[in-house]
């Protein structure tokens, strides 16, 4: 049967940066204010949970949207579809939410049989307010089988500084891989490490590393590290840029890593300059 969208934008919902207690107090304040308005009692203990429904158009379906005291948090959706001139259940989400007022987890449920059975399940989970992870489950044999998961980290500007995916096993998650982000002056000057979970020895093994900088809107250079010793990262090999005059003017510095010494030695510098009707006018190797 065709699923019906009406879930609301909630699983969206994540706090951004500064300070996320302070967001939570704010927003609760207001949620405080507007009850007391619509319900006119002062006693937040008389507030009581409220509802809203929708149908669509054809009047196949209609949902019914359950609130929290403060008309705030939405807790549940039930959506009915039309039998026979009778309303029967379909399909019923509800949402908890932590300490900050995050959704935590958002599960799906179907009507069969005279009885809710799980169809899928999401949790979120919060660190600070500025990372999240979460995952996915699918109602399979009469248990939840997990499906997807996948971590987040951000810094205080919002900025993606980590990114962590799993794999599943059995009835749980394992790490697979990782990719962590280190910026520079601007967001542009980026550092990217890649790692997978290596299974025998229980820690992550390093991929791949790299760096750019930025000159304005030209990269200024490019750094390549390598995994030694399975333990940490060692610089490569290093690209630095000029630019010239002219657009395609271009001068390039290649360093290699010297670790007997711990610093870059050079290895090769080339360049080229362009006469203003765009035909070469010198180019230089050593």
């Amino acid at each position: 049967m065709k699923k019906l969208i009406f879930t609301l934008a909630v699983a969206m919902m994540v706090f951004g940066s500064g300070n996320v207690f302070a967001q939570r107090s704010d927003r609760m304040a207001k949620a405080k204010a507007f009850a007391q308005q619509r319900f006119q009692k002062s006693d937040e203990s008389l507030y009581e949970p409220v509802s809203a429904n929708y149908a669509d158009a054809e009047g196949n379906y209609q949902v019914t949207y359950s609130y929290d005291e403060y008309e705030y948090f939405l807790l549940e959706e039930l959506t009915q579809e039309r039998v026979n001139g009778n309303w029967v259940n379909y399909e019923l989400v509800t949402y908890e939410y932590d300490w900050m007022g995050n959704p935590s987890m958002i599960l799906t449920q179907e009507w069969e049989n005279g009885a809710w059975v799980g169809q899928s399940k999401v949790g979120n989970y919060y660190n600070e307010g500025e990372d999240l992870t979460t995952a996915t489950w699918t109602w399979t044999n009469g248990k939840w089988a997990p499906n997807t998961k996948l971590g987040e980290s951000r810094d205080a500007d919002g900025n993606l500084t980590g990114q962590t995916t799993y794999s599943k096993k059995g009835d749980d998650f394992i790490y697979s891989t990782k990719t962590e982000y280190e910026y520079g002056a601007t967001t542009k000057d980026k550092t990217t490490a890649t790692y997978k979970w290596n299974t025998a020895t229980n820690a992550w093994q390093g991929v791949s590393k790299s760096g750019v900088t930025y000159n304005g809107s030209k990269i200024a250079s490019e750094t390549t590290y390598t995994w030694i010793s399975g333990l940490t990262w060692q610089p490569n090999q290093k690209k630095e840029y000029e630019y010239g005059v002219q657009a395609k003017d271009l001068t390039t510095a290649i360093y290699q890593w010297d670790a007997t010494i711990s610093d870059w030695v050079g290895v090769s510098k080339s360049g080229v300059t362009y006469a203003s009707n765009g035909k070469i006018a010198s180019e230089f190797s050593y």
